[in-house]
């Protein structure tokens, strides 16, 4: 009857344990921690599993932190090349120095290197998710879910795609600018190469169609006729050098010109002084007319300047029809940017309606500051919409500049339409910070408000397996009761009646040939050593598992205890990083607006420059905000991960038929909140705390253990059955 006994409650215990298994199951594939002990063959023990007080990120948190902060660290690198291409402009017309470049040209390959490690390291931690916790093979393709961290994605995708577009329309007003200044240099090269003797017309027409060629090179990308479609981008820095080249040669020219001036004509060229004229007239006194062999290498390269694009069928550029495609482009770029300022209204909208229930878990100086910022953001937007350079007034000046293109010069127009594009970025760029600024506001985690006391007593009242330990005890003093019954004293009668037949008569049986025996036997306690050695051992091991049990409630409180203060912290830690990376925002979209405003004058006739540390406050602010948007998600996803434990540990994770968590609120009674965390957690073990004693061989001696059982008996199996408290007194 025992063993059945026992077979039930172990399969009860069992099913219990299974229960359980599945929440640490899911913990498992969420963060990558277990926690839990699983179904066991020969029954629970009273040694139970808490948490430690340690825990980190893995799992399935682990590998979309990791992905998110791979999207962080590219939509920095995207931002790093933006601004490499911006210092190099400003190199190249002697703006800044190369220390500044080179400078953050470092900074640009390090974000490379570090993201090509990053992207390693999770394609390793996706197959060990795979082969560890899914149980996949690793060359198994699958699409990770990363939409929990969706709110993470600050700045809008919309904005990085609207000034790259602005970037690359300023760099075709830049490109069709050089065929205009080509276009003046041209017509002064025809015109100074004509006065050269020999130079036939034939030579001047192919000249003159190869300059042609260069400037269709430079007006709308390159077109092959292999190709299939344009290419959208030329190497800038060899179109610089081809153009650095062709103004050369244009000086070259006109110096030539002016060595074969007759002597006394004083109409010389802007490029030529009086002492390079007295020079030339000298030479030509000495050398007559003929043309020396340095002017004969100008004028073979000025014939050779355009032989490597000999192959490429280029047609004229017409710089008006030009100058309407880009405007028609600059005007296509105000419906996107009108766009994100829907988007940025909607979200400050929603963070406007959100702001009661935000404020209800702050303090008097948090509310205050919460409220500056919703009001800052809010001026800033407004400003952005009807202020001075706002949207409204970027529209108004396009226009007003497209009506002027007809009446005005190429060259006026293009200038005018430069500085709208930067004015109109500059918009774009500030617009692009106010939904990071709201979206930073929005990212919150709940509040829960439970105490030391109140956590551990819901967790003994729910956690699968403590009841299974309490079961257990049980069943080790059920053990003692059992081996007791071995100890007791056996009075047994006895007796033998032996009745024989009379000779060989098989049915003859006489009265004189029978033997009756009786008999008394008595089995005294002290004759019993093997029973009294196993109820010895029986004693012993309720008193190791009632000690492992007490530990185990210890581990339990204390990992909850662990875990309050790890959400705390993790809280606190929210709102740190929050500031933090509201000042990397501010900072990175300053040191934009200061990169892309014109640079200051520094001396009179000195020209401009930018400041020299530009390089190295652009490149700190961007990785400050890197850093700071990292530390933000870690800090979120720290509290998510210690929730699920806190409701693991707790017991009370719910779980659907797939097995995925249901997120339900922690509903605590008021009355229970209020206790104090000084209780004493083993006030129904308190009677359990004495030191041990030494049993004497004739058990004179006794001692009381008195403590406090909650079971859930019965002698059925059933899920459900009513907790009963039982006092056991052992002797």
């Amino acid at each position: 009857m025992e063993q059945l006994t026992q077979s039930e409650r172990r399969l009860l215990a069992n099913l219990r344990a299974y229960a359980q298994f599945r929440q640490g199951f899911f913990t498992q594939v969420a963060i990558g921690e277990l926690g839990v002990n699983g179904p066991q063959r020969f029954g629970s023990s009273t040694q139970l599993q808490s948490f430690s007080g340690f825990g980190g990120i893995g799992g399935y948190l682990g590998l979309i932190q990791q992905a998110q902060q791979i999207a962080n660290s590219e939509a920095t690198l995207r931002l790093q090349r933006r601004t490499e291409k911006r210092l190099q402009a400003l190199y190249d017309n002697d703006l800044t120095d190369i220390v500044n470049l080179d400078q953050f040209k470092q900074r640009v390959k390090s974000t490379t290197a570090s993201l090509l490690q990053q992207q390693n390291g999770y394609e390793l931690a996706l197959d060990n998710y795979k082969t560890q916790i899914m149980g996949l093979p690793p060359e198994l393709p699958i699409t990770v879910d990363e939409s929990l961290l969706k709110g993470f994605q600050l700045v809008p995708v919309e904005a990085n795609e609207i000034i790259d577009s602005l970037n690359q329309l300023q760099e075709r007003i830049g490109w069709l600018s050089q065929v205009v200044e080509l276009q003046a240099q041209l017509s002064s090269l025809e015109a100074s190469a004509a006065e050269l003797p020999g130079f036939s017309s034939e030579q001047l027409k192919d000249f003159i169609d190869r300059q042609a060629r260069l400037i269709a090179l430079l007006s709308d990308g390159l077109t092959p006729p292999d190709a299939s479609g344009p290419i959208d981008s030329l190497d800038e820095q060899q179109v610089f050098e081809q153009i650095d080249q062709l103004t050369q040669w244009e000086n070259n020219l006109r110096q030539i010109t002016q060595r074969l001036r007759p002597p006394g004509d004083t109409s010389t060229s802007g490029e030529v002084n009086q002492g390079e004229s007295g020079e030339a007239e000298k030479e030509i006194e000495s050398n007559g007319r003929s043309l020396g062999s340095e002017d004969l290498e100008a004028l073979r390269a000025a014939f050779n300047f355009c032989d490597h694009l000999a192959e490429v069928a280029f047609s004229s550029v017409d710089a008006r029809q030009r100058l309407t495609e880009i405007i028609a482009r600059a005007q296509a770029q105000i419906a996107p940017v009108e766009s994100m300022q829907q988007l940025a209204e909607t979200e400050l909208h929603r963070l406007e309606e959100l702001s009661v229930e935000r404020e209800r878990g702050m303090d008097r100086e948090q509310v205050l500051e919460f409220r500056e910022v919703l009001s800052s953001v809010r001026k800033r937007l407004d400003d952005l919409n009807t202020g001075e350079n706002s949207i409204a007034s970027g529209l108004t000046d396009l226009e007003e500049i497209q009506k002027q293109a007809a009446s005005q010069s190429v060259e006026i127009s293009l200038s005018d339409l430069s500085g709208w594009v930067q004015n109109f970025s500059q918009v774009t760029e500030r617009l692009s910070f106010i939904p990071a600024r709201v979206r930073l506001e929005l990212i919150t985690v709940p509040e829960v408000e439970l105490t030391n006391a109140r956590a551990f007593e819901i967790a003994l009242e729910n956690r699968l397996d403590f009841m299974n330990g309490r079961a257990a005890l049980v069943d080790r003093w059920r053990a003692i009761e059992i081996a007791a019954n071995e100890l007791e004293s056996n009075l047994s009668i006895t007796g033998n009646l032996d009745l024989g037949t009379a000779k060989n008569n098989m049915l003859d049986f006489r009265g004189g040939t029978g033997n009756l025996q009786l008999g008394v036997e008595f089995d005294a306690p002290l004759a019993r050593l093997l029973e009294r050695n196993g109820y010895r051992e029986t004693l012993i091991d309720f008193q190791r598992a009632r000690r492992q049990f007490i530990q185990s409630r210890d581990s339990l409180q204390k990992g909850l205890r662990a875990l309050l203060r790890n959400l705390q912290l993790r809280r606190e830690q929210l709102e740190i990083q929050r500031g933090a990376v509201a000042i990397a925002l501010r900072r990175s979209e300053q040191q934009q607006l200061q990169l892309m405003a014109p640079p200051a004058r520094i001396g009179v006739g000195q020209g401009s420059t930018i400041n020299s540390n530009q390089a190295f406050n652009l490149g700190i602010s961007q990785e400050s905000l890197l850093r700071s948007n990292n530390d933000l998600l870690a800090a979120w996803l720290n509290h998510y991960a210690a929730r699920l434990r806190l409701y693991r540990e707790l017991g009370i994770m719910e779980l659907d038929a797939e097995g995925r968590w249901i997120e339900n609120p922690l509903k605590l009674e008021s009355d229970r909140d209020s206790q104090s965390d000084d209780t004493d957690p083993s006030q129904g073990f308190s009677n359990m705390q004495g030191t041990d004693q030494e049993r004497s061989a004739t058990g004179a001696r006794t001692r009381e253990a008195t403590f406090e059982v909650q079971q859930e008996y019965s002698p059925k199996i059933r899920s459900a059955a009513r907790p009963e408290v039982l006092e056991i007194q052992v002797r």
